[in-house]
């Protein structure tokens, strides 16, 4: 497995479109075309993936199911995030199509959290940048859908940026070349606290 760091900066997308702009004068470099990415969710019954989370809790989990809806291919991908005390590391399936709707009918069994079933979906527009060895996305038009009820959506109006190193970069280094404000930034959670799904 590979550890490495991520941070996050939450802006307005007028102050993202500037930050890529003004980055692009010092070498930023597209690193791959601009695609929607769509995740399904999943967590348990009481919602403990997502209370770990926000309680910061070590060692937790984000487990969802990822594909590309413009993309000629129907791949889809089961990620599972884990944080734990030594760092943060991507596990990624590759999944048929019949896997996929196997795990989205019956739900995905997890050994730490058990039985789990999708809960939102999220949806967004990225960018891929590299810059000075850091890799750099950037987040627009991202939207929670509660997939138990599509009527109830929400649209984020913030942009996120999103630096990603390998865990012995050094902290100084990103903040030397990166100085802009990190702070916490979930996607999975500000979907299940802005449609009310954890109540």
């Amino acid at each position: 497995m590979s550890y490495r760091i991520e941070e996050k900066i939450p802006m307005t997308l007028n102050d993202a479109i500037n930050f890529i702009s003004n980055l692009e004068k010092d070498g930023l470099k597209m690193l791959y075309p601009k695609r929607i990415i769509s995740s399904d969710y999943y967590d348990s019954a009481d919602f403990n993936l997502f209370r770990d989370s926000e309680e910061g809790l070590l060692p937790r989990k984000k487990i969802r199911i990822r594909h590309y809806p413009l993309s000629k291919l129907s791949e889809y991908s089961l990620e599972v995030k884990i944080s734990s005390a030594e760092g943060r590391y991507k596990k990624t399936t590759r999944l048929s199509n019949s896997e996929e709707r196997y795990i989205s009918n019956i739900g995905y069994f997890d050994n730490f959290y058990g039985q789990l079933q999708k809960k939102v979906s999220v949806t967004y527009n990225r960018e891929y940048f590299t810059f000075k060895q850091v890799r750099i996305t950037c987040d627009t038009q991202i939207k929670y859908i509660d997939l138990a009820s599509n009527s109830n959506s929400f649209c984020e109006t913030d942009a996120v940026i999103e630096i990603k190193a390998p865990k012995e970069t050094a902290l100084d280094y990103l903040l030397d070349i990166i100085p802009s404000k990190r702070r916490r930034f979930s996607k999975y959670c500000n979907a299940i606290k802005l449609l009310n799904l954890s109540i």
